[in-house]
């Protein structure tokens, strides 16, 4: 009986250290490139691993192959839950894409909190939820994801933002658009950093006549 208890013992740290192993340990964003990465990765995820591939580049069919072995293997990794959301939402099937990003969205991948925010914002797939938009965004912008830090302010001046628990000083604004020409280049930007600083000045220009 003692030996059979050891043995059970034995069994059972064994479980419980390969749990561990599995559910702790391997972290939501690790960096080992997978199969997914490469069919899938976006070239401005700041945490990516690869150098991406454009959305004409992917193979669609081949790309979410890869991401769902991925996410079965490994079920609360944030990345490969957010490229297989984006491969989901690219073949047209944004609501089927929703649970995987919100998984990466809730682990704090930035680029995943970012892009669910966006996809609410446009009318596309999804129905347009501007204040979900904003509290997405204003985690993104705390990780320092720089496209967050152009759309972020540019849709609050817009005034998308106005019946939304969110209130951004001149100084965030200015800082947010700092930070975006800091680190995003600007050929990546395609004017949307001279969009946000036309609306700075407008609103300089209204403030100066009130």
């Amino acid at each position: 009986m003692r030996g059979h208890n050891l043995i059970f013992r034995t069994q059972s740290s064994v479980f419980i250290g390969t749990l561990i192993a599995l559910l702790c340990c391997y972290p939501v964003g690790a960096s080992a490139v997978t199969e997914c990465d490469r069919q899938a990765g976006h070239s401005l995820d700041p945490d990516k691993v690869v150098a991406g591939i454009s959305r004409s580049g992917m193979d669609l069919v081949a790309a979410e192959k890869a991401c769902r072995e991925a996410v079965e293997e490994y079920p609360a990794h944030a990345r490969s839950n957010y490229q297989l959301g984006r491969v989901l939402y690219y073949q047209g099937r944004g609501k089927e894409s929703l649970p995987f990003l919100t998984v990466a969205a809730d682990a704090g991948y930035p680029q995943a909190l970012f892009v669910l925010g966006f996809i609410q914002t446009i009318d596309d797939q999804l129905p347009i939820d501007y204040c979900e938009a904003a509290r997405l965004w204003q985690q993104s912008a705390a990780l320092d994801h720089p496209w967050t830090t152009v759309y972020l302010p540019w849709e609050y001046l817009k005034g998308n933002f106005k019946n939304c628990d969110i209130t951004l000083s001149e100084a965030d604004i200015a800082r947010f658009e700092q930070f975006a020409i800091k680190n995003i280049p600007y050929g990546d930007s395609e004017g949307r950093i001279e969009a946000l600083q036309s609306l700075m000045q407008e609103r300089a220009a209204t403030d100066a006549t009130e």
